[in-house]
């Protein structure tokens, strides 16, 4: 069964910088939608929650950082991982983004194998706080861990003289067990030790699927990068081909303007023949 495709949100008031981080996204096989305000995006959260949010910071009315505050103290929307798009690339810049709750910061002049990264960053994270809430382990009573004695006899503690009483089975009945005698303390350790186990495997299995969903998509680019250089050769080839068949042309050119010299050069020689003969006639 396939997995469902991601949705990313893109908030612009740039027609033209929504456009193309669109069509990068859309190559990542990641589909798009789009606000041009902050307002405009706080809206469509209420109507439908994307897996990402692409934030311009210079825009009319709510800017970025005005944007990323309200999404992140929204219960319903802190944890959808917020990437800033944006041509500000201050250090500064990038440290306030990240204090405010920001996944990362990329300016507008898109390098895909940084925004590659980035995204697969910033799902991996998302599935890493998801899965720590679908599986948190809770912690043990302090009662369950550390009971409380048993209360020595009664008659043992209003006697104010205690007789000797010879080592036997009856005086090891009477003395308080310890903790790890204890039979229902080591069965809420046995539980929590078994929990614990199976919440390991599960953080194991889980990290095996994101690594292999992650070598597989890293074959992908792979293969997009080796397809992307052959067009680059045979763009160069055609190149050299194009430049070889203009000096072909050009040098035809010059060789047909001689011609057409010479031709002209014979007509005026003809002609000059014609009148010497017409004046000895």
């Amino acid at each position: 069964m396939e997995a469902a495709q991601k949705i990313a949100l893109i908030v612009d008031d740039s027609a033209t910088a929504r456009i193309m981080l669109s069509r990068v996204l859309t190559s990542m096989e990641i589909q798009s939608r789009q606000a041009k305000s902050g307002e405009e995006a706080l809206k469509s959260l209420i109507q439908e929650q994307p897996d990402l949010i692409f934030l311009d910071h210079l825009m009319p009315g709510m800017d970025g950082f005005q944007t990323l505050r309200a999404i992140k103290s929204s219960p319903d929307t802190r944890n959808i991982p917020v990437i800033m798009y944006t041509s500000q690339n201050a250090p500064r810049y990038q440290e306030e983004a990240r204090t405010l709750g920001a996944a990362g910061v990329i300016t507008k002049q898109v390098d895909r194998e940084q925004l590659y990264l980035m995204v697969e960053r910033a799902f991996m994270q998302d599935e890493l706080s998801t899965a720590r809430q679908l599986h948190e382990i809770p912690e043990p009573a302090n009662d369950q861990l550390n009971p409380s004695p048993a209360a020595p006899p009664a008659n043992a503690a209003s006697s104010t003289v205690a007789p000797e009483v010879p080592a036997g089975p009856e005086s090891e009945e009477e003395r308080p067990k310890p903790l790890y005698e204890i039979p229902e303390l080591e069965t809420t350790e046995d539980q929590l030790r078994q929990r614990i186990d199976r919440h390991r495997w599960y953080w194991v299995a889980a990290l095996i699927l994101i690594v292999t969903l992650w070598l597989d998509q890293r074959s992908t680019v792979d293969q997009i990068d080796t397809l992307r250089d052959s067009v680059i050769a045979t763009e160069a080839e055609r190149s050299r081909e194009r430049d070889a068949l203009n000096a072909r042309i050009q040098t035809l050119e010059s060789e047909l303007s001689d011609l057409r010299r010479r031709q002209q050069e014979s007509r005026q020689v003809m002609g000059e023949m014609i009148s010497i003969i017409q004046e000895n006639n």
